[in-house]
């Protein structure tokens, strides 16, 4: 991680307004309820069967009332 993104994570903490995907059509603001920690994620595959993809580290409740699990790389202190 470099000392930018450090930084910008630094900012990240539970009860943090935040918006999601800022800059784009799909913006949308909320505050942070769960960090799932930095360790990395890995998606889940048996064979040629996918299970689930790697999970994300933010838990955001929106302020329409959706829930949404989102990468440090999509999220920016409000």
């Amino acid at each position: 991680m470099d000392e930018a993104d450090a930084a910008a994570t630094d900012e990240l903490v539970v009860g943090r307004r935040v918006r999601i995907f800022p800059g784009t059509s799909d913006e949308r603001r909320g505050t942070i309820v769960e960090d799932f920690g930095s360790d990395p994620a890995h998606g889940v595959d048996i064979g040629s069967q996918h299970i689930v993809d790697a999970s994300r580290r933010w838990a955001i409740h929106l302020d329409d009332g959706d829930l949404a699990f989102i990468d440090s790389s999509d999220l920016v202190a409000e």
